[in-house]
């Protein structure tokens, strides 16, 4: 999942985004849950891959965007910076 998200942020052009991660922007777009009834009732492994996908997009696009070298922009986000160099391997490729 993290090697497909990183290919739509690389190249949103060719590349599509993860199911998890259209659901989760059309959810916060309505403001509405994946399925009928209320949080305890959405399955655990959906929000969570929608959660993961999110995380992840929003790190890495942040980090394809930056302005700055490496060493600053490591140390001004350190939670989107641990999040990019934990999948740095996965994605190497891409």
């Amino acid at each position: 999942m993290m090697r497909a998200v990183v290919a739509y942020v690389r190249h949103p052009e060719t590349a599509a985004p993860p199911e998890a991660l259209t659901l989760d922007g059309d959810c916060q777009r309505l403001s509405c849950l994946p399925l009928a009834g209320g949080l305890l009732e959405q399955p655990a492994w959906l929000l969570r891959q929608m959660r993961f996908c999110r995380n992840a997009y929003n790190a890495w696009h942040a980090y394809e965007r930056k302005t700055i070298g490496d060493a600053d922009w490591s140390r001004r986000y350190p939670d989107l910076w641990a999040v990019v160099c934990e999948s740095e391997q996965l994605v190497k490729d891409i």
